[in-house]
């Protein structure tokens, strides 16, 4: 019992010290490129990379793009000229680094600020050709909620206030109404 505690503790410790380096390595190294769950940016979305490709390609991909490309891998080859013939430069990362990011970008949860505010969500076939970084099979597509955007806000004090400002010259115009009933 001791030590199978022990054991998950240590496989715990082992994983939170992972992934702090791999978000490092992902924010100074991927992060102007690349997204995890959030679109296309320059290159594809990672969210999905782990579930599509092993990390032995990866590994080999991400050191050297080219050497996979000179291979005549299909998929990549489909992907550059999907990004308008944009290669993924050369990384100067080792497999252990290589790894660390990529147990970031399995584990990644987004924070409540880096995501809309979302209630509800529907599952749909997807759209997009099967490339690293694409999802496979469904997409999930997130509808924000009304009360939640800003823009809705904004719209509705402005027309609260066009209220307030109608009901204050409508009582103004009744008192000088008033005002003129006893001139007279």
């Amino acid at each position: 019992m001791k030590n199978s505690a022990f054991l998950f503790l240590l496989l715990f410790s082992i994983k939170g010290f992972t992934q702090p380096e791999g978000e490092k390595i992902f924010s100074s190294s991927c992060i102007a490129c690349h997204t995890i769950g959030k679109g296309r940016l320059v290159g594809p979305d990672l969210q999905y990379i782990g579930k599509i490709r092993n990390k032995k390609w990866l590994i080999t991909y991400i050191q050297s793009p080219q050497s996979v490309i000179k291979k005549g891998d299909k998929q990549v080859d489909s992907l550059v000229k999907e990004y308008n013939g944009m290669i993924m430069p050369n990384q100067n990362l080792n497999p252990k680094q290589i790894e660390q990011v990529l147990a970031y970008i399995e584990d990644y949860k987004p924070t409540a600020d880096s995501l809309p505010n979302t209630t509800a969500s529907v599952s749909v076939p997807a759209t997009s050709k099967s490339h690293p970084g694409n999802p496979p099979e469904k997409e999930e597509i997130k509808f924000p909620p009304i009360l939640g955007n800003p823009l809705f806000l904004a719209a509705g004090g402005l027309i609260i206030l066009l209220l307030l400002i109608i009901v204050v010259l409508a009582n103004v115009i009744k008192m000088m109404a008033v005002q003129s009933k006893k001139q007279e």
